[in-house]
């Protein structure tokens, strides 16, 4: 997979409080959802899709960090 440039914040924007609630909202999130994925019950796809929403929040919550390479943002 191609590497391309992600999206990051300035240090304006991390020191803000919105993103200080926006980034613990996530952290809150990541962790709902790797509890709900190590639930051995779950099927095929209902572990994908948790495992999609998993990276989904995992690259929300790198925005913070500019040297964070594309592939491991995206890594599980």
């Amino acid at each position: 997979m191609p590497t391309t440039s992600r999206t990051t914040l300035d240090q304006g924007e991390i020191a803000s409080h919105l993103w200080k609630k926006i980034k613990a909202h996530l952290e809150q999130r990541l962790v709902l959802l790797r509890t709900k994925n190590d639930d051995p019950n779950k099927d095929a796809i209902a572990t994908a899709r948790l495992r999609g929403a998993i990276r989904e929040v995992k690259n929300l919550a790198a925005l913070d960090n500019p040297t964070l390479p594309t592939e491991e943002a995206d890594s599980d």
